[in-house]
């Protein structure tokens, strides 16, 4: 006859999981807060300091000794009146506190010791203490907390528990906000919902934080906050909802989600990345059919502008290269000169992530399955047409990253009454500006203009000594004043480089508001640049004897031909010769 038998956990592995569950302080804090709000507490006073944490609440505490053998001493096991707990299923969060502390719990006549470092999962049960209402816990931390750990216990405590219903005060200070006193957009039957674009979705359960999704997840970012005894159900950790069993969160989600794509429809701003991703996911998953996404613009390219699907296969199908679709690194000057140039289709990398592909090829065969092909028969044989290629140089092998310094003897007699007009009046005024308004250092106020060859760039910089124009960037003057207006701005746009950039072409936050700051001021030294340099620029071709083109001829009439310009010296005749 069989013998039953029943499966223990040892100690020490109990242990482990202890540690392994209580992530940061701040979450085993908030499962003190939960469990305060589960025994009737309205208020719970927490004060931490490098040393240690105190946690007290003005809840119903332990009643009897039956109650902490049965609630307190075992682990993981199931409430007997668990309905009647808002937070409290699984009887494990108080043991996350152990990780971090040697903690006293006091309770009515009651105090428990607890030590695992020290003792293991044993711990001493007194019974005849002064009486104290509900729980106080004190804590000794087992390594002394530093500064920035204590700000950001903090600032992560109050994020989670937000919206607790009960009033939480840490050092002496609320960190809890009464939902009603904020403003929400949407009131359904489970949840208050504000919703903004892009940013994160953070979704609270009863007034505590469960996770944040990003806003290409539903739509939107903003916030979620579930009713007063509406449920979400939860991971063990209660930091993921479980999303195939909680029938709460499929109406929230719907009713986001359709929220969402309301705004979209009806929104005269631009699409951000977040609708996108969010659309492409959805299209790809079937939920959106291809008649609703006709008019979005999921295909990004290496320059940034967006294209409808049937725009992105009509337009690389007229490439020169017979349609070849590829992709390279953001910020690629290489990709953004063969996209440019019509060499190839070049995508940005986010394309990629919008659809969570790897590859061009990938995205392909994603799209081909994806769509109809009785419905879209052109449409998909025109796709099926293109090249997609993964390794963007193969895709444009007659293309480099060389970047040549052209000697001056070998400039056109165009070329130097050019770089004579910049260097005579842009390239002092654009420094000089820059230095103005703080965006230049004077140690590297001025940079030598040179005449440059590349496949890839237009212009490019050593971030300190020298600025390199291409010939074709140079070539734009033959445009007249809005080809100088280009050639200006582009060198005001390498000033802002303070580090080498032929190979690379991204910019961050800084730099673009730098850039707008100077090319748009009110006291414009770029626009008096601009002006300058084309004014010099005619004078000095009319003075070496250079045929006008008809754009510069054109644009000749909106300057005075006879204006001073006692700060600037335009040369006689011998400028080519002494140039050269």
């Amino acid at each position: 006859m069989a013998e039953k038998r029943h499966i223990s956990v040892a100690p020490s592995f109990a242990h482990s999981l202890i540690t392994a569950q209580a992530g940061t302080l701040s979450k085993a804090v908030l499962e003190g807060i939960m469990n305060s709000k589960d025994a009737g507490a309205t208020e719970v006073k927490i004060d931490i300091d490098a040393k240690g944490i105190t946690i007290i609440d003005n809840g119903r505490g332990f009643l009897s000794r039956e109650e902490i053998l049965e609630v307190f001493e075992v682990l993981g096991f199931e409430h007997p009146k668990v309905d009647d707990r808002v937070y409290g299923k699984f009887g494990i969060g108080r043991a996350q506190l152990w990780a971090f502390a040697s903690t006293i719990w006091r309770s009515n006549a009651f105090e428990m010791d607890v030590d695992i470092q020290r003792r293991g999962l044993d711990y001493d049960l007194h019974e005849d203490r002064p009486v104290v209402p509900g729980v106080a816990i004190s804590g000794t931390f087992y390594k002394k907390m530093l500064t920035s750990e204590l700000i950001s216990f903090e600032r992560e405590l109050i994020e989670l528990a937000l919206y607790a219903p009960l009033t939480v005060l840490l050092n002496g200070k609320s960190i809890t906000k009464n939902p009603a006193d904020e403003k929400w957009i949407f009131e359904t039957e489970d949840a208050y919902i504000r919703l903004k674009d892009g940013g994160q979705l953070t979704v609270y359960n009863n007034g505590i934080k469960v996770r944040d999704y990003p806003a290409a997840h539903l739509g939107s970012g903003g916030a979620v906050l579930t009713k007063p005894g509406v449920r979400l159900a939860l991971n063990t950790a209660r930091s993921d909802i479980l999303v195939s069993q909680c029938k709460t969160w499929a109406r929230i989600r719907r009713f986001v989600q359709k929220q969402s794509d309301t705004r979209l429809a009806t929104k005269t701003t631009r699409v951000t990345d977040d609708e996108l991703e969010n659309r492409a996911r959805r299209f790809v998953g079937r939920e959106l059919p291809l008649h609703e996404i006709a008019d979005t613009k999921f295909i990004t390219d290496i320059t940034g502008r967006g294209h409808t699907l049937e725009m992105f296969v009509r337009q690389a199908g007229g490439y020169r290269a017979g349609g070849v679709v590829t992709v390279t690194e953001k910020g690629s000057r290489m990709g953004e000169r063969a996209h440019r140039g019509k060499m190839a289709f070049v995508l940005a990398p986010l394309t990629l992530d919008r659809f969570n592909v790897r590859t061009p090829t990938e995205l392909k065969a994603l799209l081909l399955k994806r769509v109809p092909k009785s419905q879209y028969d052109y449409w998909t044989q025109s796709l099926r047409e293109l090249g997609f290629i993964d390794d963007f140089a193969q895709a444009v092998p007659d293309l480099n990253d060389d970047h040549e310094i052209v000697p001056r003897a070998e400039h056109s007699k165009e070329e130097k009454a050019l770089v004579h007009a910049l260097n005579a009046t842009a390239n002092r005024l654009v420094p000089f500006g820059m230095i103005r308004d703080g965006c230049l250092s004077s140690a590297n106020s001025r940079r030598g203009l040179y005449v440059g060859l590349s496949d890839s760039s237009l212009a490019w910089t050593d971030g300190s000594q020298r600025i390199v124009l291409s010939r074709q960037l140079l070539a734009q003057a033959n445009r007249g004043l809005p080809g100088i207006i280009v050639i200006v701005n582009i060198i005001c746009h390498e000033y802002l480089h303070d580090e080498a950039d032929a190979g690379s072409h991204e910019h961050d936050l800084d730099f673009m508001t730098k850039y707008h700051d100077l090319t748009t001021s009110p006291v414009s030294i770029v626009a008096e640049a601009i002006a300058k340099t084309f004014t010099v620029y005619l004078r000095t071709l009319k003075s070496e004897g250079l045929k006008l083109r008809a754009a510069v001829i054109r644009d000749a009439d909106t300057f005075d031909a006879e204006e001073t310009l006692d700060d600037v010296a335009v040369p006689a005749r011998p400028l080519l010769r002494a140039v050269a």
